[in-house]
């Protein structure tokens, strides 16, 4: 099946990924609200720049935003400009970023693997089967297909990072192929400018580490192939520092002149702060469960591929040594995992955990995946085929894949039904909403949420019996086919059907909300004290409103101090902080949404 998958030209093969990804990252970008917190943050930071042509520093809340650089809001503002000030165009930068991130890697492996196959036609064709297999496998891994439809930097890093760390590697695959000394020497160096522009742009979306990941998967990996410095030397230097400081210096330097303090926030808070050093004892374990916590992280989200990395660990190469002696193979299965490890170890020294992080190392892992499946599939079969055995004998060595692709569909169809059975804590409004009826009334709509808990369990069923089936067979090509056909559609229900669900019912209270108060009169002065965090209602709403959490304790001072100006005061408040407004002002109820009260105060009048 592999080899007829690679009988497809180049272009057939790009056009089914490119539909695969409009399916899985386009729709519905626009038909749920954004979530709270990261996702609200960015996208009224990008709306506002458009609001006030203000294009050099970004405002949320019509205050400075000093926690990230510029690039994701020129993006944002850029889409926002020709399709409107929607959900959708704000979304759209992350998901174009994670098709182009799955066509850059399938171009990659489509150009490499063929190429380290010594073999007839039909084991090149097996080759270009396995490198779409592996991008299908990239496109559909929830740890890219979640945060390819968030409107956040996650899925740009992920590809900018990918880009750079792939030029580099290619600048190496280059020099390993070519036939003659010296005779790749240009396209080794255009690989290294291109690198440095990736890197660049890494720089002007995240930071310092859209240069850290990839500058440190170099290091570790000419390091390792003990020559460091001779492959330093044949680095155009200077060429790569003048596109890097090109593309990423001169919003910095304007912004430093226009506001020190984004500098300084920036850098020191947001980079030096959250990478502190530790003292051992108490810190050192805490580093070491980070470690660990990022990477269960990346088995879980990266399902299914991981299962297959898993035994890559134990079996270098698909258990096919014989690929161990291709230069270019064991350089991309080298440069791969150290991509894997580098990600996993250094975003483990920060403060925060967030699984989004293990999302750079995506690309590298799919990487290694193609390695894999290369070497049981893929050539040199006369080597060291993969044995078809049959019955429980030929699941045997699978068993480790085997598990964890029961035990990862078991934890993924569960959640699946657990949550669709358990519905939504939000109450319902009173209102309709703008995006129609609110779902969680129901707390979900039924019989929608029965039919999709029994497909999702049916789709699970079958995913497990033709894994474990095909191996029984001998079928071991089968299997990984079949394993990754099924859980496209898995992952596509899951996006579609679970996912716009879940957050039409958990956000549509504060979309509510937030239209309501932007219906208010300009003048009020808008206090929001609620439990969670509810950013999202700057978007909607429209104008300023001062934030409060319920975990901040100075509420009384806080409304006493609001009375004393000359605004009239709008408070928004669960019902423990209403009560208190009470003994605090005169109140006027405007309206209720479920728990949440909106009431007018007024100063107390005299004894």
């Amino acid at each position: 099946m592999l080899e007829y998958l690679g009988t497809r030209s180049d272009g057939r093969q790009r056009g089914m990924l490119l539909a695969g990804c409009v399916v899985l990252y386009f729709v519905w970008l626009m038909w749920v609200p954004l979530t709270n917190a990261d996702e609200a943050r960015y996208v009224e930071a990008s709306r506002e720049m458009v609001e006030s042509g203000n294009y050099l520093i970004p405002h949320f809340n019509y205050e400075p935003r000093y926690q990230k650089p510029i690039l994701v809001y020129w993006l944002q503002t850029s889409a926002m400009r020709v399709f409107g000030g929607s959900e959708f165009a704000a979304r759209l930068p992350s998901a174009v970023a994670a098709t182009l991130l799955v066509l850059l890697v399938h171009g990659f492996l489509l150009h490499w693997l063929p190429r380290a196959i010594f073999g007839d036609d039909a084991s090149r064709a097996r080759a270009r089967g396995i490198a779409f297999a592996a991008a299908v496998g990239l496109m559909s891994a929830p740890l890219l297909a979640f945060w390819a439809r968030a409107a956040t930097t996650d899925a740009m890093l992920t590809l900018l990072i990918g880009a750079c760390c792939i030029c580099l590697l290619q600048a190496d695959l280059l020099r390993a192929a070519e036939p003659e000394p010296g005779k790749s020497a240009r396209s080794v160096r255009n690989s290294y400018l291109a690198a440095a522009a990736f890197a660049g742009l890494g720089f002007l979306l995240k930071g310092p580490v859209g240069v850290a990941v990839p500058g440190l998967v170099w290091f570790i990996y000419h390091l390792l192939q003990r020559r460091l410095l001779p492959e330093a030397r044949r680095v155009p230097w200077a060429g790569a520092l003048g596109i890097f400081v090109l593309i990423a210096a001169p919003w910095y330097i304007a912004v430093a002149v226009a506001d020190p303090m984004y500098m300084k926030h920036f850098f020191l808070h947001e980079n030096v702060e959250r990478f502190g050093g530790f003292d051992g004892g108490r810190e050192l374990a805490l580093r070491i469960g980070q470690l660990f916590f990022l990477s269960a992280t990346s088995v879980v989200l990266f399902f299914p591929v991981s299962a297959y990395l898993l035994r890559e660990l134990q079996h270098p190469f698909g258990g096919n040594p014989a690929l161990g002696e291709n230069v270019i193979l064991r350089r991309m299965r080298r440069f791969s995992w150290v991509w894997v490890a580098g990600v996993i170890g250094l975003f483990s020294l920060s403060y925060t955990q967030l699984p989004s992080y293990v999302e750079n190392m995506i690309a590298g892992a799919t990487i290694a995946f193609a390695v894999h499946l290369l070497g049981r599939f893929g050539g040199h079969r006369d080597a060291q085929p993969e044995t078809a055995r049959r019955g429980w004998a030929g699941l045997r060595p699978h068993l480790v894949e085997t598990i964890t692709i029961v035990a990862g569909v078991a934890g993924w169809a569960g959640m699946i039904a657990w949550v669709l059975s358990r519905g939504s804590a939000e109450l319902p409004i009173d209102d309709a909403s703008p995006f129609g009826p609110p779902l969680n009334a129901a707390p979900f709509p039924q019989p929608l949420t029965a039919a999709l808990s029994v497909v999702t369990v049916l789709m699970a069923l079958g995913l497990v019996a033709c894994s474990v089936l095909n191996h029984i067979r001998g079928r071991n090509e089968r299997a990984v086919v079949w394993t990754f056909g099924l859980w496209v559609v898995l992952i596509a229900m899951m996006l579609q059907a679970l996912t716009p669900i879940i957050i039409r019912s958990s956000e549509i209270p504060t979309v509510e909300l937030a239209r309501y108060l932007r219906d208010l009169p300009e003048g009020d002065r808008i206090l929001l004290w609620v439990e969670r965090e509810c950013d999202s209602t700057v978007y909607y709403a429209q104008r300023r409103i001062e934030l409060r959490t319920k975990a901040e304790s100075d509420f009384p001072t806080t409304v006493k101090d609001a009375l004393e100006r000359p605004e009239p005061v709008v408070l928004v408040a669960d019902a423990e902080w209403a009560e208190q407004a009470p003994s605090l002002a005169q109140v006027e109820v405007l309206r209720r949404f479920g728990t949440t009260t909106v009431v007018r105060l007024r100063p107390l009048q005299g004894p």
